[in-house]
């Protein structure tokens, strides 16, 4: 799944006013460096400056807080006064090749976003397309399949084998948990490495 991640940064010192004032930023494929620019760019827009800064090697009028008042593909990770470098790197997290794991990470393990976009590559995702109500038994099934010759059971066992049963053991083993985002629901199929 690919998200869209922005963010709205406001001009705190145009909220203090009474007045609405800041800008939808996207933050897909940036840095904190170029988050900042476009920040910076709008709090210099600021009806209300209350500094100077640099801009293009002279002084400007400027206002100097923002938070951030809403965000889109965050879900819960972005708070108001998220720092830009780890907005950054969420962003990136969640457009990546391992966003559920990320998720995963941050979500069900309360990992921060640097350490989980870290170790993300390293969860194992078990997702079926066949809609079945119960992954563990699917799974169960996969994980028999994959790691048994059936062929070589008699046939009275093989179409007796407890797939269901062996999915709620693994469940209550801890080393499978089940988790959901906005594509379904997903088994990690070695939470207890984390």
């Amino acid at each position: 799944m690919t998200a869209t991640t922005r963010i709205y940064a406001a001009c705190l010192a145009s909220y203090n006013n009474g007045v609405l004032h800041g800008a939808w930023i996207d933050c897909d494929g940036k840095d904190a460096s170029e988050l900042q620019d476009e920040v910076s760019a709008m709090l210099r827009a600021s009806r209300f400056p209350n500094v100077t800064v640099e801009h293009e090697g002279r002084q400007v009028p400027s206002a100097e807080e923002f938070a951030i008042h809403d965000r889109e593909g965050f879900g819960r990770l972005v708070g108001e006064y998220t720092p830009l470098d780890d907005i950054a790197t969420i962003a990136e997290a969640l457009n990546g090749d391992h966003a559920r794991g990320f998720r995963f990470l941050v979500d069900n393990n309360g990992m921060s976003a640097t350490d989980a976009a870290a170790k993300a590559d390293e969860v194992q995702i078990f997702e079926t397309s066949n809609g079945l109500d119960d992954l563990f038994k699917e799974y169960a099934a996969e994980l028999i399949a994959d790691t048994t010759d059936l062929e070589s059971l008699p046939e009275m066992i093989r179409h007796n084998i407890d797939y269901a049963g062996i999915g709620y053991d693994l469940k209550c083993s801890g080393e499978l948990v089940e988790s959901e985002d906005d594509d379904g629901r997903f088994l990690v199929t070695n939470a207890n490495d984390f």
